[in-house]
């Protein structure tokens, strides 16, 4: 039981199988933080994706949803580049690590009650 238990541990903590489950976030060498890549196709595209990360903040903060105030022109189009930016930021791939976890788990506890 315990040899398949260590066995079942040491595949999932294998070192080729955390390398595509950890993708979002990479070390930052020099602390105890993580970095997250955003993908811009240039400046200007970085520049405006900006300005609608606060137009749209300011939008929000001055009227309701809905309503557009005549300052921000189009609020919907910058609520499509913010919602660009999360889905950047959305860690679908670390995901798969809870499903493995959740095997793990399931395998561990077969073992436990098979030597019952």
């Amino acid at each position: 039981m315990k040899k398949e238990r260590k066995k079942a541990i040491k595949k999932f903590v294998n070192a080729e199988t955390r390398m595509w489950m950890f993708t979002t976030l990479t070390e930052d060498t020099g602390d105890d933080s993580f970095e997250a890549r955003l993908h811009f196709d240039s400046y200007s595209d970085l520049m405006y994706t900006v300005s609608d990360l606060m137009k749209i903040s300011m939008h929000a903060l001055y009227h309701d949803g809905d309503t557009n105030s005549g300052e921000i022109a189009e609020p919907g189009y910058h609520v499509i580049s913010v919602l660009r930016i999360a889905s950047q930021l959305l860690p679908l791939n670390e995901s798969e690590v809870l499903d493995n976890c959740h095997r793990l788990y399931l395998k561990l506890e077969e073992l436990k009650n098979s030597k019952s």
